[in-house]
């Protein structure tokens, strides 16, 4: 029964319908099934915790790491020891360590070694790799190495997704928005059965200036909790990217709703899959949601909470954007001396790294700065 339970929650994972709150507890229902002293246990145990990541559930995965902190040694080498020592690395920067990430792919790619062939892990190890260039905002390497990772595993289709996923984020950060925009027009009509795009697309239209398009994605999308972006492993990431473009227009009707579906994953980052790049710290995209509700002092609260976590895990292109959301939540409510301090070091780190679409929309935000500004619709 055990055994049972503890496949069906693996499948079920992957269904755009699994809840946060119904995944938690099932896990923990098969935790506290354990017997210590059976051989299954400690893979179950790791698995369940790995699963836990990809959830971006990273408190629970902690505690399970925590409660088996030496039993890494005793699994088996490649069916869960290599994933179980990345996942643990991806766990502690939703945590907001980067150091503990850096520590966790070290030790990685140490269990991989050099003779280790197996195409699975050594893409792994790249993409871990590329996802650290993404948030240090070294954009070659980060392309370079999701090349390398389409000649080693281009015909898994898990990489082959966390290709587009990585490429994605690269094109978003660089300013090549609108070609992401109209790549996620064709991911959609291609794939019209996985819900997650449709997020994807509503952001990337935001991003490229299609705020009408955007606005009438988001009102589209909105019954039942933004059912239509689908749950599951991707939870973060769909409702990451909606809460983004909303934020992006002004879309004050839906920051209610949002700020409640968002609400459990205060404090971490949104690692995204299974590590293909982060997103951001959740709480700035829970600060705009309060600002966008009017809610001035727990945005500013939780922007600073965002910008402190960001600086921590030493990441200038995310740090560069929270300073922007914030200073364009300032201004928006009419406060227009404290955003310029926060647009001038946004502005500086988007033209040193090459962030042009950001470096566009700050100066965009500049120059609404030297008038009233502007009402929103």
């Amino acid at each position: 029964k055990l055994m049972l339970e503890f496949r069906l929650l693996e499948v079920e994972r992957l269904s755009p319908h699994l809840t946060q709150a119904a995944h938690a507890e099932r896990s923990q229902r098969i935790l506290d099934q354990l017997d210590p002293g059976q051989p299954h246990s400690t893979q179950i145990a790791w698995s369940v915790a790995c699963g836990a990541v990809l959830m971006n559930q990273h408190r629970l995965a902690d505690s399970i790491f925590a409660n088996h902190p030496k039993l890494a040694e005793f699994l088996p080498f490649t069916a869960v020891k290599l994933p179980a020592e990345r996942f643990i690395g991806h766990m502690r920067l939703g945590l907001g360590d980067r150091d503990g990430f850096e520590q966790g792919i070290e030790e990685f790619e140490l269990a991989l070694g050099p003779r280790v062939r197996v195409y699975m892990a050594i893409a792994s190890r790249l993409q871990s790799q590329a996802m650290r260039a993404l948030l240090d905002g070294d954009w070659a390497t980060a392309k370079a190495l999701v090349a390398e990772i389409r000649t080693v595993a281009g015909h898994d289709g898990n990489f082959a997704l966390g290709c587009q996923a990585q490429s994605a984020w690269l094109h978003r950060e660089t300013g090549r928005t609108e070609q992401e925009y109209q790549s996620s027009l064709q991911l959609v009509e291609m794939l019209p059965d996985f819900p997650v795009l449709r997020a994807l697309l509503v952001a990337d239209a935001a991003e490229a200036g299609h705020l009408e398009i955007a606005a009438g994605l988001l009102d589209e999308l909105a019954p039942d909790d933004f059912a239509a972006v689908g749950r599951g492993w991707l939870t973060v990431l769909a409702l990451g990217n909606v809460a983004w473009a909303a934020i992006a227009v002004d879309a004050r009707r839906h920051a209610p709703v949002l700020r409640t579906l968002l609400a459990e994953f205060e404090g971490t980052m949104a690692v995204i899959a299974s590590g293909t790049h982060v997103m951001c710290s959740i709480d700035r995209l829970l600060a705009g949601l309060a600002a966008l509700d009017g809610d001035h002092a727990e945005a500013d609260r939780l922007f600073a909470a965002a910008l402190a976590q960001e600086e921590g895990v030493r990441s200038a292109p995310l740090a560069a954007r929270t300073r922007h959301w914030w200073a364009r939540a300032l201004v928006r409510r009419g406060d227009t001396p404290a955003a310029l301090p926060l647009i001038a070091a946004a502005l500086e780190t988007a033209e040193v790294l090459g962030m042009q679409r950001l470096a566009h929309d700050l100066a965009e935000l500049a120059a609404a700065t030297e008038g009233p500004p502007a009402q929103s619709g």
